[in-house]
């Protein structure tokens, strides 16, 4: 099997995988005959890639880091908060975020929170479980999709940081944090599923409210804590002082350390969260028309590095994201020899030790045109260079 863009889909593919909505639903089994009819609804869902039937590839197996089921019930869950959120705020400040800023922090929101903190539970057991395993899928999922699912890919890379860093005791409340942080963009309705390139001036001020609108609305709860309410606020803070609302500074050490921020000091799983969020929003196009790769994707977050991110959360990001994950489909661009320049081919497994050399199955000349499948081992090719496509 192989991943497929839908801009790419055809008539007479079969899934190799079941098609899940946002939700988890099933919506096609596995072994399911696309047609014309079933591409159009696949593209209207805003479905990015799905898995496909592919000749030599019937080895490669592409597995579940999290769940379908796990998935829906975290992105059904957040829905249900930022509902029930704006539906409070909005009775009660007259349909009007300025009146919302001004009120928010002398309201009591009644929004449970129950569900939502067991969906952190079994995104933890999930991960837990599945990383050793399935170190090789990417994460997240290969999907482009509302603030409800870029909650949850922001939930799953802080939390895939959080263990790498082996954070225990504060794990529940940095996936929360993590789910939670783009609360406050609830109230901002015209600039829902907007890039951020495409904002006014105005717009960009209005943007840079979320932050705190987000951190007002879990201080009128009963049931979240300080740690929650301070990632929420701090999300888009930078190291050097730049970012915003309140222009917190950072001295770069690693989140793994347990000691409190000092005052105008950002905390530290916030620095977490705001690298998780920007790597997210970079690979599914949130702040460009272009999605990155996820090479591109690190190699700016690097760049951005020690000024706008801490580099030790980047470090680890770049040890719990796959570069090239297993049937994702790459064009070799180089290798030793020169053979196979240009031609497409799918990977069949990734290399863990050196991310840039894996297993290939080439599939395709350069100009796309089906050859019989050929395996290629890049593991002690040093010239091999690949290029993932998306």
């Amino acid at each position: 099997m192989r991943y497929c863009h839908c801009d790419d889909l055809r008539s007479g593919m079969v899934l190799a995988k079941p098609l899940h909505a946002s939700n988890g639903e099933l919506l096609l089994a596995r072994g399911y005959e696309l047609n014309e009819m079933l591409i159009t609804r696949i593209r209207r869902m805003r479905i990015s890639y799905v898995c496909v039937e592919a000749e030599g590839t019937e080895e490669i197996t592409i597995p579940d880091l999290v769940p379908a089921r796990t998935l829906g019930a975290a992105g059904d869950s957040l829905k249900v908060v930022y509902d029930e959120v704006l539906a409070t705020t909005r009775r009660r400040a007259r349909d009007s975020v300025e009146d919302v800023v001004q009120n928010l922090p002398y309201s009591r929101l009644s929004v449970p929170l129950v569900q939502v903190k067991k969906t952190v539970v079994a995104l933890i057991d999930d991960l837990l479980d599945n990383m050793i395993r399935h170190w090789d899928t990417m994460p997240p999922r290969f999907v482009t999709g509302d603030h409800f699912q870029h909650g949850v890919d922001v939930a799953i890379l802080s939390l895939l940081i959080g263990m790498h860093f082996q954070i225990r005791k504060e794990l529940r409340s940095l996936g929360l944090a993590a789910l939670l942080h783009d609360l406050g963009k609830s109230l901002l309705t015209n600039l829902e599923n907007r890039r951020r390139c495409d904002l006014t001036a105005e717009e960009l001020e209005l943007y840079a409210k979320h932050p705190r609108l987000g951190a007002d609305m879990l201080a009128g709860l009963p049931d979240t804590l300080f740690i929650e309410r301070e990632c929420v606020l701090q999300h888009h803070e930078q190291p050097d002082g730049k970012g915003f609302p309140q222009g917190l500074k950072s001295d770069g050490r690693s989140p793994a350390r347990e000691d409190a921020p000092h005052a105008g000091e950002i905390y530290r799983l916030a620095e977490i969260i705001h690298v998780a969020d920007a790597y997210a929003n970079l690979t599914s196009g949130a702040w460009q028309p272009v999605p990155r790769a996820p090479e591109e994707a690190l190699a700016e977050l690097i760049k951005g590095t020690p000024e706008q991110y801490n580099r030790a959360v980047v470090e680890a990001l770049q040890q719990v994201v796959v570069l090239f994950p297993k049937g994702a489909m790459v064009r070799l661009l180089e290798h030793e020899g020169g053979a196979w320049a240009g031609y497409l081919a799918v990977i069949a497994e990734p290399n863990r030790r050196h991310p840039h050399r894996p297993q290939l199955v080439i599939f395709a000349d350069p100009d796309g045109r089906k050859i019989p499948p050929v395996r290629l081992d890049l593991a002690d090719d040093p010239a091999g260079r690949l290029k993932l496509i998306l």
